[in-house]
Formats: C-alpha cells, structure tokens, sequence
C-alpha cells in the first residue's frame, strides 16, 4: 500500500496520534506542520513521530506568535483571523509538495482546500477530519443571538469571511471520507455529504498515565468541587453553567473555572449572576488531571463541540462528568452510569444534574470508577488502530 501524507497547521493530540499510528505501520509519507519539537524542546511534539518523516513550514506560525503581543486586536496573533491566514498559507504551501507518490491526503477542516484540490490533481484520495461540527449546521449561533442580542460580540462565527466560508465548502466537496470524532459532528455534516461518501466516527482516546482519584469520606463533606475545562466563552455554554448555579443554594456547590476568557465575556459574566468562582487561569495540560481528581466531578455544557478531549481526561481521573448532548459526551458516557447526559442550552436540565450531584454524593465515586473503566476502553493506542483501520478500506 503507498503510504499517505498528513498535514495539520498547529499540531493536538489526535492530529499526532494519526501521524504516529501512519508512521509506525510504515504507512506515513509525510507529515506537514508548522513547528515540531522547535529548537530540540518538547514542545509540539509527539514520542510517536521520533524519527518520522516530518517537514515543517514554520514562517506564517512564527510570525503569528510573534504577534501575539500585539496591543490591536484585529492584528494580534491569537485572533482567529491570524490563525485561519496561518493555516491558509499553509495549505497552499503543503499542496506545492505533493508529487503524487502516495496514495492520499489527509488534511484537517481549514487548511485542505489547496491540498485536496492538488491530490485530486494527481489522482490521490482526499481524507478530511472534521475536528468541529460542521459551519452550516451552527444555527446555535442565531439562536443564542437572538435570545440575548448582548452575547454577539462574543459569537465570531456570525461574521465568518465569504472567503473562508468558501473554502470550507470546497474542502467538503473534494473530501472523497470524511471523519469525526463524535456522533454530533456527523449530524451536522451528513446533511451536506453525498450519501455515496462515507462519513466514519471514531471518538478520540486519552493517556491513562495518571492514577485515578482516591475517593474517601472526606468527599462527602463541604461543597461539590466542580471543575470546568476550555474557552470560556459562549460555545462552551458557560453562560448556561452561571445560569443554573444561580438557582442553586449558596455554598452547595464551588465551581473552579481552567481556560481564557473571551475577550470581555467575564465582565459580562459577573454583571449578570452573582455565583462565586475560582479561576485557575490557562492551566498546563499536564495539570489538568490533577486538579481532576481534586474535584468531584467536571461539567461541560458545550452548545457545539466536535468531542472535548477534557471529557476523556476527566474520566481518566476518576472523576464523573455532566456535560451536553453537543459534543462527544454520548459517544462515551451512558447516562447515569460515567455520567449525566444533558440536553445543551437547558439550564434547568442541567440545573438538575447538579442537584442530583449534590444530594447524591455517594453516587460519584461509584460513577468515578466507572468513568475510569471506560477511559481505559479510550486510549490513545485504541484511536489508532481504530481510525487506521476505520480509513484503510478507502486508501489506494
């Protein structure tokens, strides 16, 4: 079998794990990023590519990094605009480098235009991972618009450009499989994939490095430590998560806040719900699981999330998980038993949930272990073998 190219602008988790589990069945071409393992440090960098066949392309990346300290909004490099004109020009520049040599291509939503047009050129397969439901379907962006016309400015995608918007349908239209990470990805896309083109899910995996958390009375006692995880912004429903804490009685639960604001939405936050926090700030991956398992269990009320690699992780810890329909919660979590499964902007549903919680405190730890025991199901070498295999039968 020829082997494939892969490609990715930033470089995560699963992007890595794809490359790697190519690489070590001698199936990897090439794989295209922007920076890897940059001046011998371990940062963007995978133990499963050493000594992989990995070509960098580095210059728009620095420059977005450099930019980062910009005090103009429009041009610092942490706007989404900087990041979308990074994997833009890095599109265009991979495509320069196929040749045709291998079998297929296999880009990632907003930098496979170029890629996908050039592989179809040479008679290649195109393979396009979905990482997010699809721009089409994000009539949620209307509907929270239109609710509260105050959350606009925290709702980029209202004002997306024609431009990128047009690639992201040409992608879509060369894409000969598409691939999902959850069951909620694949709805919002299916409706715009010919039914002939086959739409795969595999749900991504997680380290299981950590021990998980060590349940004892102690946790019985005081307020439920609930933990959230992400942007903290409106697509994380975070504003859903205020909203239901604020019916509940003071002190019964203690909510710990891990990510970056969206520029101006704390401020919007606190003038509207009078509910305590404890901000963590951006929180090192590698802490995430131990501020887990200090905490009884994590919310995540995501109003459209393609997984949530933090759902994985939580469980991993041992720590059961409320989160929303809306993301890759149903494809791991049965209801009741990891978790809870609430339907997304439904802050009385989810107001319940937590209540439950509260009044059920010697449930958690029994749906910890469970959520443990089906982490272990999710690993990261499982994602491999499954996404390989899952691909395979549509390669060259």
């Amino acid at each position: 079998m020829k082997p494939l190219v892969a490609s990715h602008p930033f470089g995560n988790p699963n992007v890595y794990n794809l490359a790697g589990g190519l690489f070590e069945r001698g199936m990897l071409g090439s794989f295209h990023t922007s920076l890897f393992a940059p001046l011998g440090s371990h940062h963007r960098w995978h133990r499963g590519l050493e000594g992989a066949p990995v070509r960098t392309h580095p210059l728009p990346e620095i420059f977005r990094l450099a930019m980062t300290h910009c005090p103009i909004r429009r041009w610092n490099g942490r706007s989404p605009r900087f990041a979308d004109w990074v994997a833009y020009r890095f599109d265009r520049t991979v495509a320069r480098t196929l040749t045709g040599r291998d079998s297929s291509a296999y880009c990632y939503e907003d930098s496979a235009a170029a890629t996908f047009s050039r592989a179809r050129e040479l008679g290649m397969r195109t393979i396009y991972d979905l990482p997010t439901g699809y721009y089409e379907a994000k009539s949620w962006q209307r509907a929270e618009a239109e609710r509260d016309p105050s959350l606009i400015p925290f709702l980029p995608g209202l004002d997306e450009l024609p431009a990128k918007l047009d690639r992201k349908r040409r992608e879509l239209q060369l894409a000969d499989v598409v691939v999902c990470a959850s069951a909620f990805t694949r709805g919002t896309v299916r409706p715009y994939v010919p039914s002939s083109r086959p739409v795969i899910v595999v749900p991504y995996g997680v380290d299981l490095d950590c021990a998980p958390k060590l349940w004892s009375e102690s946790d019985l006692l005081g307020p439920v430590e609930v933990f959230f995880a992400g942007q903290l912004g409106p697509q994380k429903g975070l504003h859903y998560l205020f909203e239901a804490l604020s019916g509940m009685p003071r002190g019964a639960v203690r909510l710990s806040l891990a990510g970056s604001w969206a520029q101006g939405f704390r401020e919007w936050i606190v003038s509207r719900y009078s509910v305590p926090f404890v901000e963590l700030g951006q929180v090192p991956h590698n802490r995430i699981s131990t501020i887990c398992r200090r905490s009884h269990l994590l919310v995540f009320p995501s109003l459209f999330d393609g997984f949530g690699l933090v759902l994985l992780e939580a469980m991993a810890a041992g720590i059961p998980v409320i989160a929303s329909d809306r993301c890759g919660a149903p494809d791991v979590i049965a209801d009741g038993a990891e978790g809870l499964v609430v339907p997304a902007a439904e802050p009385l549903r989810l107001r319940t949930a937590l209540e439950w919680a509260a009044e059920n405190r010697g449930r958690l730890a029994e749906m910890g272990r469970g959520a443990r025991r089906t982490a272990e199901r999710f690993t990261w070498a499982r994602y491999r073998e499954r996404l390989i295999a899952a691909i395979a039968p549509y390669l060259n």
